[in-house]
């Protein structure tokens, strides 16, 4: 199965396509340019390179968030154009899970932390063996310290890794025990190769048609929260 993978969750742009999960080339830039304008882009260098079209691909896999809203939403919209061209199945993967994944020679506790400003963070705890991924729960907004407390009582090693490490990591740092290790500074970003994996790994009947890819912002966008209080 060939599977092309889009991430745009972060101010990373990836693209990845791999084959019964090898992979078969990978691009990722992160670059503050807008991902409306480089990600069409690299998705057609990548096909070209590769000497392949959409119509070789029998999956898109694509990050339905948490993160950045306005990167959630190219990369979705991005996704179902494709899919809606060539008729494609499509796999929405959380930035949450594929993350825990960028490490997955590691075997133990994993503690996804996006950035949500203001010292908020979109978290979720994952178990990872053999590269294999385990949801613990489901995901949340937190409170960088609060949820640092909660990491801290876990027993055993546990492993960070994301935007939100990356952001608060002073802080993390001077308050974190002996038990709680950081990732490397590379991998708390969310890269596409890894969505193709999670992808490959869905069972069919968790598809969905272009139409009814959705995101998971977990919170909502200040516009939705702006017309709600206007409604007031």
């Amino acid at each position: 199965m060939k599977i092309l993978g889009i991430e745009t969750s972060s101010i990373v742009a990836s693209v990845a396509i791999t084959e019964n999960e090898l992979l078969l080339g990978e691009t990722t830039i992160n670059h503050p340019k807008k991902h409306s304008q480089k990600l069409m882009p690299i998705i057609k260098n990548l096909f070209k390179s590769l000497n392949m079209t959409i119509d070789d691909i029998d999956l898109i896999a694509v990050s339905n968030g948490p993160g950045s809203f306005t990167g959630i939403r190219i990369g979705l919209t991005t996704a179902k154009a494709l899919a809606h061209k060539s008729k494609i199945p499509v796999a929405t993967i959380s930035t949450l899970e594929s993350l825990a994944m960028n490490d997955n020679n590691y075997t133990g506790k994993v503690f996804s932390i996006i950035d949500a400003r203001r010292k908020n963070v979109f978290v979720n705890e994952y178990d990872l063996k053999n590269g294999i991924i385990v949801l613990e729960n489901e995901p949340s907004m937190e409170v960088i310290d609060d949820y640092l407390n909660i990491i801290n009582e876990c027993s055993g090693k546990v492993l960070l890794v994301g935007s939100g490490v990356t952001e608060n990591i002073e802080y993390i740092i001077e308050n974190k025990n002996e038990n709680v290790i950081l990732s490397d500074m590379n991998s708390n970003f969310p890269i596409a190769k890894t969505l193709c994996i999670l992808g490959s790994r869905l069972e069919k009947e968790n598809y969905n048609n272009y139409d009814n890819v959705k995101a998971n912002y977990i919170r909502k966008s200040q516009a939705e929260i702006s017309i709600a209080q206007k409604g007031k």
